[in-house]
């Protein structure tokens, strides 16, 4: 039944077809007549002579030509309404997918990435900064209710929740993750409370060299606050 169905279909489509290029011959024809007819008639009255002939030929060819093209754009266009952005049919129409069409509204949609959600924690948050604490001895310790503390667990993200000790190389691959995640980072900081080490302590001076060397291909901004007052925030 299948292979029946389509070749009444191509006939009704062809049948179709004809209808319309018979229609846009006969639009063409008149288009011409009229285009004619109405030169004549604009000379006659304008100078009281008769058009020439060349020209009154030049400007029913010309009538003839463009109404038999609005005519195709209109019956072979497809849906686009005079054969611009329309289904395709036949070429007059295009694709489709002009800027407003469906398709061209899904494709944009796909291109656009979706917003990052502020959840509260600097590695996940729409910031461009990071804040990295390095603690101290005492510090680390008062953070254990035991007293015993892994002192190579120095480095605390500020604001990050819950709060989590590193060492140096977690906080490497940390922040590694971090760069090659939207937003760029912009700024990170170096923050050395008053009971933090000092600035030239082995853990603090390991950690700025190494991001010294990162912000040179990151292009962020590195700051060593080495000035602030108080101890630093006991966060477990």
């Amino acid at each position: 039944m299948m292979p029946l169905l389509d070749t009444k279909m191509l006939e009704v489509d062809a049948v179709g077809i004809a209808i319309k290029s018979l229609a846009v011959v006969g639009g063409a024809v008149l288009g011409g007549f009229l285009v004619g007819l109405q030169a004549t008639l604009l000379v006659r009255v304008a100078t009281m002579r008769k058009i020439p002939p060349k020209i009154h030929w030049c400007l029913r060819s010309l009538g003839s030509l463009v109404c038999g093209w609005i005519l195709a754009l209109m019956l072979f266009g497809g849906g686009g309404g005079w054969g611009v952005g329309g289904t395709g049919g036949w070429g007059w129409g295009g694709t489709g997918e002009g800027p407003g069409s469906k398709s061209a509204a899904d494709a944009t949609a796909k291109d656009k990435s979706p917003p990052i959600v502020d959840t509260g924690n600097p590695l996940s948050s729409p910031t461009s900064k990071l804040r990295i604490e390095v603690l101290g001895d005492e510090t680390l310790r008062k953070l254990k209710p035991d007293g015993k503390a892994d002192l190579a667990l120095c480095y605390r993200i500020d604001g990050e929740e819950p709060p989590i000790l590193r060492t140096l190389p977690q906080l490497r691959a940390t922040i590694d993750r971090r760069l090659t995640q939207k937003p760029p980072l912009k700024e990170v900081e170096i923050a050395l409370y008053a009971d933090s080490p000092d600035r030239q302590v082995k853990r603090v001076l390991d950690l700025e060299n190494w991001l010294d060397g990162k912000r040179r291909k990151a292009k962020f901004e590195l700051i060593v606050n080495d000035k602030l007052d108080g101890a630093a925030p006991m966060r477990p």
